[in-house]
């Protein structure tokens, strides 16, 4: 059994199909303790350190969670981000230069975290696994606290253009840009 410095209390998540089979339901969250592996008498393969614990990340949005937003909300009273993602940097067929992400993540200058200290990540959103693996070993070089992959983006731009959500139906290919991402970035960023 694998141990990580976490609070005992964690919250293991499962999606399941809902009964038409279009959306996940989340309703199968149970609380799990430290000592327990196992979910509803299934034996569990995965180490306590992959069990998902209560976090509260600031979700990137398009045109609306830039930089400045960022840094009133994770300075405002009450509030304790884990973590930041930024708006995504769309990567086509070109390595992208380093102004690129400094733009939409002007953090990176400031050892990638906002003026309360909160952790910023930097968002990708492509389909070319090498061309995302290049661009990723480029921003790396900034020392971001985390690059994140965008597979989830709705827009219907985003989808016609081969991006975001549209890559959910093709699961190999979600495959290899990760890949391809992880094996270009440095184990210490994750």
């Amino acid at each position: 059994m694998h141990q990580c410095a976490a609070p005992i209390k964690r919250r293991r998540v499962y999606l399941v199909r809902n009964r038409r089979g279009r959306q996940p339901d989340v309703s199968a969250v149970r609380r799990m303790s430290a000592a327990d592996e196992r979910y509803d008498g299934a034996p569990s393969n995965r180490p306590l350190c992959s069990v998902l614990m209560s976090r509260l990340i600031l979700a990137p949005m398009e045109g609306l969670a830039d930089d400045v937003l960022r840094d009133v909300l994770t300075q405002a009273d009450g509030t304790a981000y884990d973590w930041c993602v930024t708006e995504f940097v769309r990567v086509t067929t070109t390595l992208l230069p380093l102004s690129s992400y400094t733009r939409i993540c002007p953090e990176l200058k400031s050892a990638s975290r906002t003026r309360a200290g909160t952790p910023v990540r930097v968002q990708l959103l492509g389909a070319d696994p090498d061309m995302l693996a290049e661009n990723a070993a480029q921003v790396a070089q900034l020392h971001p606290t985390g690059i994140d992959l965008n597979f989830g983006c709705p827009a219907p731009l985003v989808n016609r253009n081969r991006g975001g959500a549209s890559l959910l139906d093709e699961p190999e290919l979600l495959h290899r840009i990760a890949l391809a991402v992880r094996r270009a970035v440095p184990p210490s960023i994750p």
